[in-house]
């Protein structure tokens, strides 16, 4: 019997179902929900250079964010490489807020049979007429079932200088067609450092198209 055929058309609409089981497995009315939509593209430059820009949407509780990112990447190692990049945000609800961010991060990669396994520390500086700035650590786990089908974990803490401020869990399905990535992901925000803020539910859809 021959094997259905995968293909972008038919990964994009089970993505788009996908997502609208999500958003109906609505959170309890004491947590925040928000949905987050992307696309981007990267390009190689050299061997030790690549460049890429992403455009993202999010959705919350009487808001828009509008995020614009550009970023730099250089390989150091097979297993470690470095990147840099700008963030241009926009946040329309009661009023629009516009800022800027910065970041620095380096990126450790190994292999565990099938299980790939990646730790990004990244600091990051956030201005909008003050400047924010926080360190983030985070830890994904992917599993390669299939060249096209790998499901994720991922676990992120971020600090200010104030001390812990959150922890985001979650994971979630990447698909993998050629030079095309599509991203499915559930995201849990914790508040930390004794915070008294909501929990808030992510349900996100991404794209990536590599040159």
């Amino acid at each position: 019997m021959s094997q259905p055929r995968v293909t972008l058309s038919r990964i994009v609409v089970a993505s788009l179902a996908l997502v609208s089981v999500m958003l109906r497995t609505a959170p309890a009315q004491a947590d925040e929900g928000e949905v987050w939509l992307s696309a981007g593209a990267d390009v190689e430059l050299h061997e030790r250079l690549r460049l890429g820009g992403v455009q993202h949407l999010r959705f919350g509780s009487g808001r828009v964010e509008a995020l614009t990112d550009v970023d730099a990447v250089v390989p150091v190692r097979r297993w470690f490489r470095l990147g840099a990049g700008y963030r241009l945000g926009v946040e329309r609800g009661d009023a629009t807020r516009v800022f800027h961010r910065l970041h620095v991060d380096g990126h450790v990669r190994t292999r565990l049979g099938r299980v790939r396994v990646r730790i990004r520390g990244r600091y990051q500086a956030r201005i909008a007429g003050n400047t924010r700035h926080t360190f983030r650590l985070r830890l994904r786990l992917r599993l390669h079932v299939t060249k096209w089908f790998r499901p994720f974990a991922v676990a992120e803490t971020f600090v200010r200088t104030s001390g812990l401020r959150k922890q985001r869990l979650g994971g979630g399905l990447l698909f993998a067609i050629d030079d095309h990535r599509i991203r499915l992901v559930y995201l849990l925000e914790l508040p930390l450092g004794g915070r008294d803020a909501e929990r808030t539910h992510v349900a996100g859809m991404h794209y990536r198209f590599g040159f």
